[in-house]
């Protein structure tokens, strides 16, 4: 799905939708942070409105991805893990802030886990493919999803809906809005949803497993000082539990670690949602913010103030080796942040449009703690650390594009951006007192520059083509799980993406027909790849990798009242070097995996790639790049039916993904009975829709939805580890009914 999709949910800012009732209307997006018609910029961009993501049952970042070809939102843990084309971060180390920036009406969440709260009060939903480092600056290097919600309007109104589904999931939301005075405005979201009945049971004690709930609010305040002037008030609060990334099982065929290997390993349930954890697993996200966005409009410019403050907890239980207590960790993560952003940008008269602005970002987040107990921490009942890591970033930024030929324009911009970053460390074991670590605490400043340069011509009103050059980079790092007696390790470098594209934007036959398309090549540089260290996470930086594909976007309104849009990417990913790189054999005999670190040192006679037995050393280049799924493809269609008794609505989705690697070493040491195909999601094709009736005077609708209608197994997150190749379901079929009022 693309801008091509928003176009056909009739978006309400389209002028021309007005004019040409049966045309594809005109977009508007702010890719690059200003107000821009979607086929007028060098950028791919896919769209989403909440009434599109209302018929197709987008409720989360994770229905999302499923919609958007080359978008990947699985779960690890309590966090979300992106990727756009193949460009992401394979971790959920607090403090590590994805690949892909997430921003929520225009305020940076650079915590993993804030993307796990349900879509609500939506308005659309952007992603902008490709590093956007000029604009949106650092960890923005595989690209930047941004979801906006609604602002008040003076025009008093109000929603209520309910909604059942299977699974005994309960739903239900409001939303109100309206003026408080001649020049305050107003409004507030609320909406909760409890999952009761869980998609597996835990075979050894019999629990359910895979529930969850999700509760929340928002709330804005817009303060019109005059007509040029305007203060804009957000508050929200989210509490969201869930057991998809945290109960984990073996893969069918294999089994899980067992200490006593004369007795073989632990062998998983037969059901593919079952668990034998012990005990079985969820995950709790608290997250709550503040924001105030101030508008002005001068003679020349438009400034822009956002100012935001935001704090999410999180905690989860971890069972890394199935059917046994030897390795489990309660983890409690903490991230507090504030960002100051002020923005300038040119006026709508201007000849050439320019975007010029500062941004400050204060970050703590960490483990508090992380406590790790079982079989393999004996004698120690237990162990507690602690580690958090304290960001300071500063960043000024530009961007102009002029008119340079008749229809011709340059797009440059640069920004210049300072990261330092501090971690204190401590641990403690057992009752024993808390011990900073030896060297703690450690500290490292990066500067990086990140650029833009992009040409367009407008061959015509209806057919552009674009060059285009973009640089992003991921922040430096540190580990902040340090094991007691253990120094805090030196700095992860930051990554750094260089990326070549050229496209072409097109409409046809009257604005009926659209056809975008977009070529990409990416050198990807110091990635930074997660690997298991004594059964602890921990950040790496790979060498460097080759990421190229195509996105093409078609849509086409073929007769009224009815929409086909349809999107497809090619992808493929391979790492140019990754010298010594994690490489797992899987243990048939005691089950779980035997980490190799030399010929002989596993029971099975399999080297990694380009093992050199003089120098006992190996490569994974030309291993594909993990979460790089070589073909994705969606197609979408809608249809109004108009009747005496209201208008009914139908929506059905199929989207295609999968044939990609969890892990670098692509499953290579997984042999008999394993296989290679435990480390890699399987094809995946998911068929979503809605059947929806609105009553004449559009105050009352039904709507009966259903997703993965074919009931397809597929998995969140996966990953190989010393105790078991292991894997989190995906959702399984869901379906529902939900009754809506509206005043």
């Amino acid at each position: 799905m693309s801008s091509l999709a928003l176009r056909l949910s009739l978006y309400p800012w389209s002028a021309r939708a007005d004019e040409y009732p049966n045309e594809i209307p005109a977009v508007i997006v702010t890719a690059n942070r200003t107000e821009e018609n979607a086929q007028d910029i060098p950028i791919d961009v896919s769209v989403v409105t909440g009434a599109l993501a209302n018929g197709i049952g987008i409720t989360d970042t994770q229905a999302l991805a499923a919609s958007v070809p080359g978008l990947l939102f699985n779960r690890q843990a309590n966090t979300a893990i992106p990727f756009i084309r193949g460009v992401g971060s394979p971790v959920g180390q607090a403090g590590d802030e994805p690949s892909v920036a997430f921003y929520v009406d225009d305020v940076y969440e650079p915590a993993a886990a804030a993307s796990l709260a349900n879509f609500t009060s939506l308005e659309r939903i952007e992603v902008e493919k490709g590093p956007q480092g000029t604009v949106f600056g650092r960890n923005a290097t595989g690209g930047v999803v941004q979801v906006f919600t609604r602002d008040p309007t003076p025009d008093p109104s109000m929603d209520l809906s309910v909604g059942v589904a299977n699974y005994d999931t309960k739903s239900g939301a409001l939303y109100a809005t309206g003026a408080v005075s001649q020049t305050l405005t107003g409004n507030v979201s609320l909406y909760g949803a409890q999952q009761s009945d869980g998609w597996g049971r835990d075979v050894l004690t019999g629990a359910s497993i895979y529930t969850g709930w999700d509760y929340g609010g928002r709330a804005k305040l817009l303060w019109t000082l005059s007509d040029r002037t305007s203060a804009l008030l957000s508050v929200d609060y989210d509490d969201t539990s869930t057991g998809e990334g945290t109960n984990v099982r073996a893969f069918p065929g294999t089994t899980s670690l067992n200490p006593l290997p004369t007795a073989g390993g632990f062998p998983p349930p037969a059901d593919y949602y079952d668990t034998n954890g012990l005990p079985a697993t969820h995950s709790i996200t608290y997250q709550s913010g503040v924001s105030l966005k101030l508008l002005h409009d001068l003679d020349w410019a438009h400034f822009v103030s956002i100012t935001a403050w935001r704090d999410t907890n999180a905690v989860e239980g971890i069972d890394e080796d199935p059917g046994i207590e030897l390795a489990n960790a309660i983890v409690a993560t903490q991230e507090h942040t504030w960002t100051q952003e002020l923005r300038l940008t040119s006026a709508t008269q201007s000849k050439t449009t320019w975007i010029a602005g500062l941004f400050y970002y204060h970050d703590v987040a960490g483990y508090d703690p992380l406590y790790l107990y079982g079989l393999a921490f004996l004698p120690q009942p237990f162990i507690d650390t602690f580690g958090f890591q304290t960001t300071d970033s500063w960043s000024g930024f530009g961007q102009a594009k002029q008119e340079i030929l008749p229809k011709t324009n340059l797009t440059l911009g640069i920004r210049y951006t300072t990261d330092h970053r501090r971690l204190d460390a401590a641990a403690a074991s057992g009752l024993g007192p808390e011990i900073p670590a030896v060297n703690s605490p450690q500290s490292a400043t990066w500067s990086q520059p990140t650029y833009r340069v992009a040409i367009d011509h407008h061959f015509t009103d209806d057919i552009m083509g674009y060059l285009a050059y973009n640089r992003g980079f991921k922040s430096g790092l540190f580990n902040p799980l340090v094991l007691p007696g253990a120094p805090i390790v030196s700095p992860v470098a930051p990554e750094t993406l260089d990326a070549y594209t050229v496209g072409e934007k097109a409409e046809f036959l009257g604005h009926m027909l659209l056809v975008n398309l977009e070529g990409f090549y990416y050198h990807y540089k110091d990635i930074q790849i997660q690997e298991i260290v004594s059964g602890s996470t921990f950040i790496t930086n790979a060498a460097a990798a080759t990421i190229r594909g195509i996105d093409i976007d078609a849509a086409m309104t073929p007769v009224a009242r009815l929409t086909i849009s349809a999107s497809m990417e090619i992808l493929s990913g391979h790492y140019d070097s990754f010298a010594n790189g994690q490489f797992y054999v899987y243990n048939s005999q005691a089950g779980g995996n035997c980490l190799f670190s030399a010929a002989g040192s596993c029971s099975a006679a399999v080297l990694p790639p380009n093992y050199n037995a003089a120098t006992n050393s190996w490569n994974l280049s030309g291993d594909h790049t993990v979460e790089t799924p070589p073909f994705s493809a969606s197609l979408i269609v809608q249809e109004e039916i108009p009747s005496v008794v209201g208008t009914f609505k139908l929506s059905g989705s199929w989207t295609h993904t999968g044939n990609y690697y969890a892990d670098a070493d692509n499953g290579l040491g997984q042999v008999t009975p394993s296989s290679r195909n435990n480390d890699r999601q399987g094809p995946v094709n998911l068929l979503s829709g809605s059947v929806s009736w609105n009553s004449l005077d559009h105050q009352w609708q039904i709507l009966a939805w259903g997703k993965n209608l074919t009931d397809v197994h597929y998995w969140s997150y996966a990953q190989e580890v010393v105790f078991v190749t292991q894997y989190s379901a995906a959702p399984p079929r869901t379906f529902g009914v939900t009754l809506s009022r509206h005043w």
